[in-house]
């Protein structure tokens, strides 16, 4: 299928009680590793009520800690926010979704004139099917229609399920730290073609390199993630809706940051879905360390599973796992795609 997705782009304790919709898992969990505390409480909400959502369902929500320690650590966001649309929609020509009980203009972009640029606010994100987990940028949107920055002609006349959800922004970001030290602390990306771009924090929100130039609407993709770099310890306190559904994230030929959306954490490097994602013997995984140097550990692929920087399979003792809120970089020479899988399935 050739959709195109376009995004312009030491102590733990967690305790988890899951509401699914369809059945219940209580599971309770305490284990001590090195650098990150994390809380999880789970809970349900029925979100029937919701004035943009089509249909009624359930959402499993909560909140969890990261601690940054001094000199810094990769931060991904790893709750999504709650959908503000969710239902079916007729694919029409090579970019919009056909829904109907919108407001029109609701979704649209930022349309600041004071020379900081503009981002998408919105992104549309197909639910089920074989397509499951392809997010757009929304554009625009009428009543009945919402326009996309992506390829949806190979699905041109066909019905998929949708879900629209604000992004996450750098604002965000902002507003769930502590501890962060305002024109010192800084935020970086990583861009296309293995170039980055910086931000600051300040106490009224975050800036550019520039240090004058609001940057608070800069989007965080799902499935991605900052390098922060910290002159002291510091935290995030994300809170939000655990992701119900696969996540496909863009890959981009160079380096690409990404970070699981799962708050629970302590999943190996195997189980994060990586091999289909690296050409065998060439491409490199690599994840961040939680000390504060920012030290990598990099694996590669042999087609089937993951190896280490030896190129032997990797083991119950080398396969490392991935904290909450942690990430790595994938370096390829191609893009390509990485799909992130729900909770449910990690």
């Amino acid at each position: 299928m050739n959709l195109k997705a376009f995004f312009s782009p030491d102590s733990f304790v967690c305790e988890r009680i899951f509401f699914p919709s369809v059945y219940t898992i209580m599971d309770t969990m305490s284990r001590k590793t090195a650098n990150l505390t994390t809380v999880l409480a789970a809970m349900l909400a029925l979100n029937g009520a919701q004035a943009q959502t089509s249909t009624a369902t359930s959402e499993v929500l909560g909140y969890c800690q990261v601690a940054i320690p001094t000199g810094g650590r990769v931060v991904g966001p790893v709750f999504v926010k709650s959908a503000q649309y969710s239902g079916n929609a007729l694919v029409s020509a090579s970019n919009s979704f056909n829904v109907s009980g919108l407001t029109a203009g609701a979704f649209q972009p930022t349309t600041f004139s004071d020379g900081r640029p503009n981002y998408p606010k919105y992104y549309a994100q197909i639910t089920s099917g074989v397509n499951e987990g392809y997010c757009f940028d929304i554009l625009s949107n009428t009543a009945t229609s919402v326009v996309v920055n992506g390829d949806l002609s190979s699905l041109n006349g066909q019905t998929v399920s949708i879900a629209i959800r604000p992004h996450v922004t750098l604002g965000d970001l902002a507003s769930a730290s502590s501890g962060l030290t305002a024109y010192s602390d800084s935020i970086t990306f990583y861009r296309t073609n293995s170039l980055k771009a910086s931000y600051y924090y300040t106490t009224g929100g975050i800036v550019s390199e520039d240090y004058s130039t609001p940057a608070d609407q800069v989007p965080v993709y799902p499935g991605t993630g900052v390098v922060v770099a910290s002159s002291g310890a510091a935290s995030f306190t994300f809170s939000g809706q655990v992701t119900p559904t696969k996540t496909v994230v863009p890959v981009y030929s160079g380096e690409t940051l990404l970070c699981p959306l799962n708050p629970q954490g302590g999943q190996s490097m195997s189980a994060m879905n990586l091999v289909p994602v690296l050409d065998a013997y060439s491409d490199t995984v690599s994840l961040f360390s939680l000390t504060g140097n920012l030290g990598i550990t990099s694996f590669y692929s042999d087609g089937t599973g993951l190896l280490d920087d030896s190129y032997g399979s990797v083991s119950p003792t080398t396969d490392l796992a991935v904290a909450a809120g942690n990430g790595f970089a994938v370096a390829k020479g191609v893009t390509g795609t990485w799909v992130n899988l729900p909770v449910s399935t990690n």
